[in-house]
């Protein structure tokens, strides 16, 4: 059997900024072939559903959010500054959106590359409402 192996740094994310690919053989029986499975180590791209998402939620599209939900965008996908939907939503102040976000199992505590959560994102926003709701939500 292949096996994907991507770089990992010592957080045990993918590598940033490596984008070095590392590929491992595999032998196809009967065949004799030799297939590459490779995999690249830089931070992964969000699909056109997780970029739906992301979009919906820094726009403040509460209906636009749902269904990029409910077609299968992952609830915790990162942009390329790895901020994730309810981070967005967060440092825009909309709070419906980040209902839905937790609602739906959104990480409340993902920091974005700079190490910065959702929460401190609106507290640095003054979305203090947010703020508030993301505290209870055991932001830190």
């Amino acid at each position: 059997m292949s096996r994907l192996r991507r770089g990992r740094s010592h957080h045990g994310r993918p590598a940033a900024g490596t984008g070095r690919i590392r590929c491992e053989g595999l032998l196809v029986s009967g065949f004799g072939l030799l297939l590459a499975v490779c995999g690249s180590t830089g931070p992964r791209e969000p699909g056109r559903l997780d970029e739906r998402l992301l979009n919906a939620a820094a726009r403040g599209e509460a209906a636009e959010v749902g269904e990029a939900l409910e077609a299968g965008a992952a609830v915790d996908a990162r942009d390329a500054r790895d901020r994730t939907a309810l981070l967005l939503a967060a440092e825009a102040g909309h709070i419906e959106i980040v209902e839905a976000l937790i609602a739906a199992g959104a990480d409340v505590d993902l920091p974005d590359r700079d190490g910065l959560t959702p929460l401190k994102h609106a507290v640095g926003a003054d979305r203090f409402e947010v703020a508030d709701l993301l505290w209870a939500a055991g932001g830190r």
